[in-house]
């Protein structure tokens, strides 16, 4: 099956940051539960859920956008430079739609506070956890360049250097 610019892989990663995320979720209500009975906050089984769905609605759809969001600027930045402040532009627009609306889950009565951001918390750990796992495993299967085996020379000469002495051996060979 042929990956379609990163989008089947984007759309992967997303269901399985969503379970995860609603495992964390459903996990933590009962927490809540147990730290209403504190006193700290008002317990209230529709705010708390709906609220946790809302949050982890918001963190998931955050992390689609940014996995959609990279997968376009590398399919379309012309050099590093523009795709790196391309990169800035729209991770400041995500993080101030993120929390607007985390800012708007919070004013609403339907929603408790400590449920939306008690979830987009989870959310944004579970990510994180994801990546690391993720990139355990990818170190598993290609264990990093020993410090040893790096050269000092920047890569564009080293690039420049492959070539000429390819092309060196070729003429060599042709001789």
């Amino acid at each position: 099956m042929k990956n379609d610019n990163g989008y089947v892989a984007v759309a992967k990663q997303t269901l399985v940051v969503l379970a995860m995320s609603f495992v964390a979720v459903v996990i933590a209500q009962p927490v809540f539960y147990l730290l209403s009975t504190t006193g700290i906050f008002e317990w209230s089984l529709s705010r708390f859920l709906f609220g946790s769905l809302y949050g982890m609605i918001l963190g998931v759809g955050n992390f689609f956008a940014m996995a959609v969001s990279l997968v376009l600027l590398t399919a379309t930045a012309q050099d590093a430079k523009e795709g790196k402040a391309r990169a800035q532009s729209v991770y400041l627009l995500r993080q101030l739609v993120l929390i607007g609306f985390a800012v708007v889950g919070c004013l609403l009565p339907v929603f408790h506070i400590v449920a939306v951001l008690g979830a987009l918390a989870l959310t944004q750990l579970v990510i994180a956890v994801y990546a690391f796992v993720g990139n355990l495993i990818s170190m598993k299967k290609e264990p990093p360049i020993s410090a040893g085996t790096v050269q000092d020379t920047p890569v564009e000469e080293n690039e420049e250097e492959d070539r000429t002495s390819s092309e060196n051996s070729e003429n060599k060979e042709d001789e």
